[in-house]
């Protein structure tokens, strides 16, 4: 802990900042729109038992995979009970404040050829009519995954996967959807064959992350410049377009251990990979093998998290990871009397960016034992993994305790930081206390 402090010249009394403690907490933060989550699939023709599903939900994860399997319908339009029984479950997921990824598939068992309807008219008027339910969840709905084809919903094995029809596919889509609803593909090449339609928003999801040197077909074997614009490109080349695609957007899916290469990958090099691809959430349940291989590795970096399991520090930097690295504060030259500059360095030290609307404040609670706000101008957005931003205000000298609140602005869900906070999740900055000159 150290004392920041400025003498004001002329005055009787001056204001002294204790700083409090700003050491990293080598813990997971519940915060919104990223970390573990796991899958609950439902078949669409069926009625869902939301009281028996109350007791599966982890109270730990903010995220939940919902997946709705249409292959019943492949004959036929999504009826009214259909929809209904859409609608009432991502309720109860919205309700239990769970951020949903979703996906609608035809398969959820690697059959979609033998399960996807005969005509890509029908998968056209399939996604007419989940956009109609998707507009009523503009928040809720955090990421949709695919585009309804492929195995698993997978976008491959598919006879409705050219660049024609996946855009078809994806401009109604971006007409039924919010716009704070995120799009997913399943392969970076996906995206390319893509950016001349509405991209905007676009991540990816993986869901064969160190299967093999490909991702399990994720990435392709030649160079960019072989292979060109619209074919998949090497491993190397296609994390590097990651790296520069995924800033903005959540990028997730599923780790998959391969022996013939997850075995010969160090801790050092998956975490590389992970935070070039900006990761923001993976499955909590698949694939226990490689999970359990990280639960057993140490992390091998320096700081709070030395010798702490790889698997704990993956799943606590998914995403963002604010914590506020100094705070300091001087009279403010120019104002009024009695008035300080309280400045703020705060670091993402995450994988990713936060990718929603959040607000900061700067609270505290005078000497009448009113709450005091003051927001900051700072968008959180931009706050790249690995980078640090300083943030300045102006506040009255009062004797008191500073604290940093970030809200996610739709619903004010707090977004926590790495540093000692209080019950509400506020960060505790220091106090303020007078000193006699």
């Amino acid at each position: 802990m150290r004392k920041v402090f400025h003498n004001l010249w002329g005055e009787k009394e001056r204001w002294v900042l204790q700083a409090a403690d700003l050491t990293e907490q080598a813990k997971p933060l519940p915060n919104p729109a990223r970390g573990w989550y796991q899958i609950y699939t439902f078949q669409a023709e069926e009625e869902p038992d939301l009281h028996e599903l109350a007791y599966c939900l982890d109270v730990n994860q903010t995220l939940a995979l919902v997946f709705f399997d249409i292959g019943f319908y492949r004959d036929m339009d999504l009826d009214l009970d259909c929809l209904r029984r859409m609608r009432a479950v991502l309720h109860f997921f919205a309700d239990n404040h769970k951020d949903i990824i979703l996906r609608v598939a035809y398969d959820h068992q690697g059959r979609a050829l033998e399960l996807e309807p005969f005509t890509f008219e029908r998968v056209l008027r399939h996604m007419e009519q989940i956009g109609e339910v998707l507009a009523e969840f503009p928040h809720e709905i955090l990421v949709w995954q695919g585009l309804l084809v492929g195995n698993w919903g997978e976008m491959h094995t598919s006879r409705f996967l050219s660049r024609e029809k996946l855009g078809q596919l994806l401009e109604i889509l971006y007409h039924g959807k919010s716009p704070h609803t995120f799009t997913a593909v399943r392969r970076p090449v996906y995206y390319r064959m893509l950016q001349g339609d509405k991209v905007g928003g676009m991540g990816l999801f993986d869901d064969g992350m160190f299967g093999s040197g490909s991702n399990l077909g994720t990435f392709g074997t030649y160079t960019r410049e072989a292979a060109g614009w619209g074919e998949a490109w090497s491993r190397e080349e296609e994390l590097a377009f990651e790296e520069e695609m995924c800033r903005r957007v959540p990028n997730g899916g599923e780790a998959v251990y391969g022996e013939d290469y997850t075995e010969g990958l160090s801790g050092e090099r998956m975490v590389s990979d992970l935070r070039r691809m900006h990761i923001a959430y993976l499955n909590s349940r698949h694939d226990i093998r490689i999970l359990d291989m990280w639960k057993k590795c140490p992390f091998q970096g320096q700081g709070p998290w030395a010798g702490r399991s790889l698997y704990d520090y993956i799943g606590a930097h998914m995403g963002y990871r604010f914590q506020v690295r100094e705070v300091q504060m001087s009279p403010a030259r120019g104002a009024r009397r009695g008035m300080y500059r309280v400045e703020l360095v705060i670091e993402n030290c995450g994988f990713g960016n936060l990718c929603q609307e959040a607000e900061l404040y700067l609270e505290w609670t005078d000497e009448t034992g009113r709450l005091q706000r003051q927001r900051l101008e700072c968008d959180l957005r931009e706050l790249d993994g690995g980078c640090t931003q300083s943030i300045d205000c102006l506040v009255q000298g009062c004797e008191c305790t500073l604290y940093l609140a970030a809200r996610r602005k739709w619903d004010g869900a707090p977004i926590r930081f790495a540093n000692v906070s209080d019950e509400a999740g506020r960060t505790i900055l220091g106090s303020l206390c007078r000193q006699a000159l």
